[in-house]
């Protein structure tokens, strides 16, 4: 077939909708944009820069052959190119980034994407402190199960990015000595010296033991929408990162699992909402604050603890808010959504709302409380609204 019966625009605009994702195919996207490719020449144009605006490289040695393909063959065919997706996961040799520097030598002058997997940062020169061009043009960057000498080697990637929008992190480690209050402060300072995070709107982050000290203001203060998934005995965790501020924040996303019934969630520090209140700079910009618990209600008796001590971790007791005057301190706050996921039918989520009105009156009217995966809304009873409207999907899958 070598005419098409229809505009070419009309068919450019179709073949558009087919990605779910602008830089992401799924298998079923990719083969239905190949019989795009393959239907006529003219088609084929439109398809092919769909196509190519993502690559998986999945080991250094494929690294090594698109570096020549792009040097030696055929520079063209990256001018459509918006991500570069390092996913080593599954590579069982040498993961050593810096076997691979050629390729941020490399022109790539669209590339505004960089997924990075299974990566060894803790081998060879450190060469992400450098201020590579490659950098300047990336706006999004994901860090997915990788190793570090040290959080500061993570940072100093996030850092040499000056334009960088969003950043999700997953599953790092981190070798050297754990984080302390010094050093800590020290990254903070290390920040603020290095202009790191000037643009940064968007941050997803699983927190795990090794973050347990890691400041809030390491990633800049422009944050508007932050996303934070942790086990419920991270929890502590979540409240030590908010204590630092970020006085742009909009919207606050968390999900916490508590999949070992052994384990309580966490409530040592203040509570999640006192922390917000009272923290400088303050949260004055935030506006919606939507709170996830996923646990293994089974109704065997065991979930009113998990529900309660989430409550609690929330929004505190009576006597903690003595003289603090909420409504002043987070005057920007419309919406406070809890979901209780994967709940049973022993689950009252009523009794989840009754219990913060109780500590806080004056949250009445803003709280919404869903439960199962219908995001059904047992708080207040009169709602109609959807959790959807308010649930954005999340950066990592699974």
């Amino acid at each position: 077939m070598e005419h098409c019966k229809l505009p070419i625009e009309l068919c450019e605009a179709i073949m558009d909708v087919i990605p779910s994702s602008r830089r992401f195919l799924s298998p079923n996207e990719y083969h239905t944009l190949v019989a795009c490719r393959d239907v006529c020449s003219v088609w084929s144009i439109h398809a092919k820069a769909i196509l190519n605006r993502s690559t998986v490289l999945d080991s250094p040695h494929v690294v090594s052959l698109f570096v020549s393909a792009v040097r030696r063959e055929s520079p063209d065919r990256v001018d459509f190119l918006e991500l570069l997706d390092l996913n080593w996961s599954e590579f069982q040799g040498n993961r050593d980034l810096s076997r691979c520097v050629d390729l941020f030598m490399t022109p790539l002058p669209n590339v505004q994407a960089l997924h990075l997997a299974g990566v060894r940062f803790d081998l060879g020169p450190r060469l992400l402190r450098m201020r590579l061009p490659f950098f300047t043009r990336i706006s999004s960057l994901v860090l997915i199960f990788s190793q570090f000498y040290s959080h500061r080697a993570m940072l100093d990637i996030i850092w040499a990015c000056p334009n960088l929008k969003d950043v999700a992190i997953r599953g790092c480690s981190f070798g050297g000595s754990p984080l302390t209050p010094e050093s800590a402060a020290r990254l903070s300072a290390a920040r603020r010296h290095l202009r790191g995070c000037q643009q940064l709107i968007d941050l997803f982050i699983h927190i795990n033991e090794e973050w347990c000290l890691l400041p809030g203001d390491a990633f800049g203060s422009t944050l508007t929408r932050l996303e934070i998934h942790c086990e419920g005995h991270m929890t502590r965790h979540i409240t030590r990162l908010l204590q630092c501020g970020f006085p742009q924040l909009q919207e606050l996303n968390i999900v916490v699992y508590n999949n070992d019934p052994r384990r309580e969630i966490a409530h040592r520090l203040p509570s999640l909402l006192l922390t917000l209140a009272t923290s400088v700079p303050s949260y004055s910009a935030l506006s919606t604050i939507l709170i996830s618990l996923h646990a293994p209600f089974d109704g065997s008796g065991g979930e009113g603890g998990d529900v309660s001590a989430l409550c609690e971790w929330i929004i505190g007791r009576s006597d903690e808010w003595k003289g603090v005057p909420l409504r002043s301190l987070l005057a920007g706050l419309h919406r406070l959504w809890i979901h209780l996921f994967g709940v049973g039918r022993r689950v009252d989520g009523q009794a989840c709302a009754k219990f913060i009105v109780s500590v806080l009156p004056v949250l009445h009217d803003i709280l919404r409380v869903s439960i199962g995966t219908g995001w059904r809304v047992v708080y207040p009873d009169t709602d109609n609204s959807s959790a959807g409207d308010y649930l954005r999907t999340t950066k990592l899958p699974g």
